[in-house]
This record gives C-alpha cells, structure tokens and sequence, in this order.
C-alpha cells in the first residue's frame, strides 16, 4: 500500500472521527420526519445530492417506506433556463421559493459553504421555515458564518476530495440511520 493512499484514508478518517455524534443523530431524525427532502449542490457535491436523493428514495421504497425526495440538480431544463434567463445564483432558490414547504427539509451540499446559489437557497428556504441540512467543508463558509442551518455536518478538511468522500460515507450512514429510525418509530 502506497503512502499517498495511507495518508488520503487517514485523513478521511479523522475528518469523519470529529463528526459531532449528536448532531449526526439529529439530522436523521430531522429527515425521517419531514414530509418532503430537497437537495442541492455544485459540482461533485451535486453528484453526492443526486445520489442521496435516490438513495432515501429507493431504500426507503424498498422497505415499504414512502419517503419524498427531489433532487434539485437533477432538475436539467430548470437550471438551464434559470442560469441562461435570469441568474445562475438563483438556480436552486427559485425552486425553493415555489417548492419547499414549512417542515419539509432542504439538504445543501458543499464544499466551501459559500457558493452563492447554495446560500440563496438556504436563505430562502429558512424563511419559509424549512429544515436546513448543510453539509459543509472548509471552515464552514458562509453557510456556517451566517447560521443558515438547521443541522450541520461540518467536514474540517480544506482538501475538497477529503470534504467529498467524507460527505459520501456521510450520506450512506444517514440514508440506512433514517430508514432504520422510520422503520422503528
């Protein structure tokens, strides 16, 4: 095994060893008790909120579970006409604004937490009284500065491939945590 290998692993782990507990049990009750999940991101953050948008949805369909999920970057042609005739920051916002509903929860993925099109959707989404999930790498950017979060799943690694793998053990850990507590509850 190769040193650069050893090193990428141990800095995964230790980024996940500093994940708060409590905070972790927090969001899985938050998403297996919203009546819908929403969820954004850029990039290969986008990737890992399609990926848990279907997740949740197919294991929660699997095991009889009605769980709603809308992946907001699976949404192609709103993003383009967004981004083409308006404003690419309000890509996901807009959605948002129509959308998402009191109680519901909208998870935000990202690496620095201060994308802007990330932040306007968190913005929106806590006026209107939705659950926001944000997890975040960096030092939190301006989602955490700014506490647009209902739940945060803080990531302290400034690498962004340590930030996205950790996110993706992250997302596998809380889709079976929130069937295991749907199906308990």
């Amino acid at each position: 095994m190769n040193t650069k290998y050893k090193d990428y692993i141990k800095q995964i782990a230790e980024a996940l060893s500093i994940i708060r507990q409590g905070e972790l049990s927090d969001v899985i009750r938050c998403l297996a008790l919203s009546p819908c999940i929403y969820f954004c991101g850029n990039g290969g953050s986008a990737a890992n909120a399609s990926h848990f948008s279907q997740d949740l949805f197919k294991y929660g369909f699997d095991n009889s579970l009605n769980i709603k999920t809308v992946s907001l970057v699976d949404s192609v042609p709103i993003i383009t006409a967004t981004a083409n005739d308006s404003d690419y920051s309000c890509i996901f916002s807009n959605v948002v604004s129509v959308f998402c509903s009191f109680r519901d929860a909208l998870v935000i993925i990202s690496g620095s937490g201060s994308s802007e099109n990330i932040v306007k959707a968190a913005t929106i989404g806590k006026e209107k009284g939705v659950n926001i999930i944000a997890l975040v790498g960096f030092d939190g950017g301006t989602i955490k500065k700014d506490k647009l979060y209902t739940h945060l799943l803080h990531v302290k690694s400034y690498d962004m491939e340590v930030v996205e793998s950790v996110h993706a053990v992250l997302i596998h850990y809380i889709t079976h945590s929130v069937i295991d507590y749907i199906k308990d509850n």
